[in-house]
C-alpha cells in the first residue's frame, strides 16, 4: 500500500496529507484525517513500512489532552502515556499511535478546566463531568475503524489500561487480539484521578502507596514491556560482540522508558539519574569458558539490584554495598532472571563456540501435548504463548519437526513482543512437506529445511526456491535400522550456517530425540491445569527398568499468569 493510495476519502474518514515527523521518541510518518461528520482533525502516527506490518499491530488510542500532553500537567497520566506509548512502537520498530481530538474525554477543553475546578472543590473527575451534564466518557471510536481499515490494520494489540476502550472498538468491528498494559508511575497530583479510573471507570491499573521509591516493590510482570528492551539490546551486544570472561552486565532504566543494556568493567558503573534502577550482573569471578552451566543458572551468578539515590558509587562494588538497594520482590527478580538466565546460558555456548539448544513443551497435567487426533489448541494459557514468543525472540532460529510442521501450521513469528522474528527450521526426515501449504513461508525471508542426504523425490516448489536454504544431512541408522537425521549433525551444520543459539518448539517426539541424545541444554515444561486421559504423550523416551535409569533435572518453577512453568537442567 503506498502513500499515494491512502490519500482517499473513506466514508466519513478523508485522508488530508502524510508527511515525516522527526522527534525525540523516533522518526514516524505522520497522516492527517478530517471527520467529515464533525470536520474534527485526527492524526495517525506511524513506526515501520505498512506494507510489512505484522498483524497484530501494536496500536495506542490516544484522545487530545492538551494540558497533559504539551503543558506537562501532573493532573492526570496523559502526556506521560502518550510518551510512553511513543517509546514502546519505536522499540517495537513498527505501529500506530491514533490522536484523536477528543479533549477532556468528549467534553472540550474548556468544558475540562471547568471540571478543573469543581475537583479543586472536592469533586473527583467523573462527578466533576456529570456536574457539567456530561456523561463520565464521551469518546466516540468510529473513525478509529475508518483510520485502520485505510492503513489496512486489520488485527491489533491495544496499549490500554480501558477495557471500555477495547469493548468501545470491538463495537466498530476492530479485531483486539491483545491489551498490552500501559504503566505508569504515578504522582501525588494525580493519586486521586488514577483510583477514580479504577473505581468508577473499572481502568486495569495497579496503584501502589507513593513513600519512597526503595519501599515500592516494582513488580517485574508490570515493566516487562521496558525492561524486555535492555534484555533483546544484551542478546545482540552477547551475539556480535568479541566475548570477554571478566565483565559486568548492566541493566538500567526507569518506569517511564525502555530500559538500556550495557556491559562494563568494575572501575566504572554506566552514568544513570537518580530516578534509574540499575542491575548489575558480575560475572568477574566465575564467568570463565571452562564454567559449567549448572552453576550459572543456578548458583554463582552474582548479581545486585541498585537503585542510585544520590549516592556516589565507589570503584570496588563489594565494599559499596550499601548504595545496593532491592526494589523487587521475589517474585519479580524471579521472572526477570528467567530471561537473563537464558542469555547466560547461550553466552557460555558462545565462549565455548558451540551451538546452544533449548526446548519448550506446553503439556496437561498427565503428561500430554496433544488430543489423540492432534488437537492442542489452546491447551496453555496466553502467558505461556507469549513466553514463547520471547524464547523466539531470544534465539536466531526456531526448529520444529514436519509432524508439527504439518499439523499446527504456525507461523513461528514473533508477533506478541517485541523483536526480530527468528529463522524457521524444519527437520523433515523420511516423511515428505508440503511447503506450499506452510503458513511460514509467506512471513519470512529464510526458510531452513533439513532433510536426509539422498532422499528420492525431494522436489522444492519453484514460488519457495528463493527463501529454502535446502541443508541434506547423512543419515544414520537408528536401532530399526531406519535412517535418521543424529542430532549432533543438525546441531553442527546449523552452526556452520550462522545460526548459534536454536529454539526447538515441538513437537514431543522431536524433543524426545534431542533429549534422548543429551544436546538439549535447557527445558521449559508448561503445565496447563487439565487433565486429557488420553491423547500424545510429552516424551516418547525408551523403555528403562529401574528409577535410577531415568533423566533427573534441576528443575527452577515460574508462575505464569497462574500456571506453573517449570525450567528444567537437562544432565550432561
Amino acid at each position: 500500500m503506498s502513500d499515494q493510495r491512502l490519500i482517499t476519502e473513506s466514508a466519513f474518514a478523508e485522508t488530508v496529507a502524510i508527511a515525516k515527523l522527526p522527534s525525540e521518541f523516533g522518526t514516524f510518518k505522520i497522516y492527517g484525517y478530517r471527520n467529515t461528520l464533525d470536520n474534527s482533525e485526527n492524526v495517525a502516527i506511524i513506526k515501520g513500512d505498512l506494507e510489512k506490518f505484522d498483524n497484530p499491530v501494536m496500536v495506542r488510542i490516544h484522545s487530545e489532552c492538551l494540558t497533559g500532553d504539551a503543558l506537562g500537567s501532573l493532573r492526570c497520566d496523559c502526556g506521560t502515556q502518550l510518551q510512553t506509548a511513543l517509546r514502546m512502537i519505536e522499540n517495537a520498530g513498527q505501529g500506530v499511535v491514533i490522536y484523536l481530538a477528543q479533549e477532556g474525554r468528549g467534553i472540550g477543553l474548556l468544558n475540562k478546566v471547568r471540571a478543573y475546578s469543581l475537583q479543586d472543590l472536592g469533586l473527583d473527575t467523573v462527578e466533576a463531568n456529570e456536574r457539567l451534564g456530561f456523561s463520565a466518557d464521551l469518546r466516540d471510536y468510529s473513525i478509529v475503524a475508518k483510520i485502520l481499515k485505510d492503513l489496512g490494520v486489520k488485527q491489533i494489540r491495544l496499549i490500554t489500561n480501558n477495557p471500555r476502550k477495547i469493548s468501545g472498538l470491538q463495537s466498530y468491528g476492530i479485531d483486539v487480539a491483545d491489551r498490552i498494559p500501559l504503566v505508569i508511575e504515578p504522582n501525588d497530583h494525580n493519586l486521586n484521578y488514577l483510583a477514580t479510573k479504577i473505581k468508577k471507570l473499572g481502568h486495569l491499573i495497579k496503584l501502589k502507596k507513593q513513600n519512597s521509591i526503595v519501599n515500592n516493590p516494582v513488580v517485574i510482570d508490570e515493566y516487562l514491556e521496558y525492561i524486555w528492551s535492555a534484555l533483546l539490546e544484551c542478546r545482540e551486544a552477547m551475539k556480535n560482540e568479541s566475548p570477554q570472561i571478566n565483565e559486568y552486565w548492566a541493566f538500567f532504566g526507569n518506569a517511564k522508558s525502555p530500559w538500556r543494556f550495557q556491559k562494563f568493567s568494575g572501575e566504572k558503573l554506566p552514568i544513570i539519574k537518580e530516578s534509574d534502577f540499575l542491575i548489575v550482573v558480575d560475572f568477574t569471578n566465575n564467568f570463565s569458558q571452562n564454567s559449567d552451566l549448572v552453576s550459572h543458572l543456578f548458583s554463582q551468578v552474582q548479581y545486585a539490584i541498585v537503585l542510585k539515590n544520590g549516592s556516589t558509587f565507589k570503584s570496588d562494588l563489594v565494599q559499596d554495598t550499601q548504595c545496593f538497594q532491592g526494589i523487587w520482590n521475589s517474585n519479580g527478580w524471579q521472572n526477570f532472571s528467567l530471561y537473563l538466565g537464558l542469555l547466560v546460558a547461550q553466552r557460555t555456548a558462545h565462549l565455548e563456540k558451540r551451538p546452544f539448544l533449548m526446548a519448550h513443551l506446553a503439556q496437561s497435567l498427565d503428561g500430554k501435548i496433544a488430543a489423540i487426533n492432534g488437537n492442542s489448541q489452546w491447551l496453555s494459557n496466553e502467558a505461556n504463548l507469549k513466553h514463547a514468543h520471547r524464547l523466539r525472540a531470544l534465539h536466531d532460529a526456531v526448529m520444529v519437526g514436519a509432524v508439527t510442521a504439518t499439523l499446527d501450521n504456525p507461523k513461528l513469528t514473533v508477533r506478541l513482543v517485541t523483536g526480530k522474528h527468528p529463522t524457521p527450521v524444519i527437520i523433515e526426515g523420511q516423511s515428505d512437506l508440503n511447503l506450499d501449504d506452510l503458513q511460514m513461508m509467506a512471513l519470512h525471508e529464510r526458510v531452513i529445511v533439513l532433510h536426509p542426504q539422498g532422499k528420492p523425490h525431494r522436489v522444492i516448489p519453484e514460488i519457495a526456491k528463493e527463501k529454502i536454504l535446502d541443508l541434506p544431512i547423512s543419515p544414520k541408522t537408528d536401532s530399526q535400522k531406519k535412517p535418521v537425521l543424529a542430532p549432533s549433525d543438525i546441531l553442527s551444520i546449523l552452526y556452520k550456517n550462522g545460526i548459534s543459539s536454536i529454539f526447538l518448539e515441538g513437537g514431543g517426539q522431536t524433543v524426545s530425540y534431542f533429549v534422548q541424545a543429551n544436546c538439549i541444554e535447557l527445558l521449559h515444561l508448561h503445565l496447563a491445569p487439565l487433565i486429557l486421559g488420553s491423547g500424545r504423550s510429552s516424551f516418547t523416551l525408551p523403555v528403562i527398568d529401574s528409577i535410577d535409569q531415568s533423566l533427573r533435572f534441576k528443575m527452577k518453577h515460574f508462575d505464569l499468569d497462574g500456571e506453573i512453568l517449570l525450567e528444567l537442567l537437562l544432565p550432561n
